[in-house]
């Protein structure tokens, strides 16, 4: 349980955290390269340039979390909730965004994003400000 915890700068790479209690860290700065995050709580957790390249994320729950200038490079974002989390500049290239909840997400500056957004990402400010239209699942 590292709820609360003050963890700038640390290096979680390649660290097991499947199902850990982040809510409200502070990880700024942290490096968290190829680590497993899956079902991860991780609710208003400050994350602003920290390296999540190639980190699972799946079911991982972000909402409210500052992510700002992260790097998600190749990151496993599947069926994460990233609600209202700030992801002004961080890149996303390569991320595997499927059934990924962007509501109310900032999506500003993001490097990376798919011209095809995922379903859920129906609410997501983009950097013309503009709101993300719906995207219609025709299969």
């Amino acid at each position: 349980n590292l709820n609360g915890a003050a963890a700038s700068r640390a290096d979680f790479s390649k660290v097991d955290l499947t199902g850990a209690n982040l809510t409200g860290a502070n990880m700024l700065l942290s490096n968290l390269f190829e680590a497993n995050l899956t079902r991860a709580r991780m609710r208003s957790v400050k994350l602003q340039r920290a390296d999540l390249t190639r980190a699972n994320l799946t079911d991982a729950v972000l909402a409210d979390s500052d992510l700002s200038g992260a790097d998600l490079t190749g990151a496993w974002l599947i069926r994460a909730d990233l609600t209202s989390a700030n992801l002004t500049g961080a890149d996303l290239t390569g991320a595997d965004l499927t059934g990924v909840k962007l509501d109310g997400a900032n999506l500003t500056r993001v490097i990376g994003m798919p011209a095809e957004a995922p379903k859920s990402a129906t609410t997501g400010t983009l950097s013309s400000g503009a709101a993300r239209p719906p995207v219609m699942d025709i299969r």
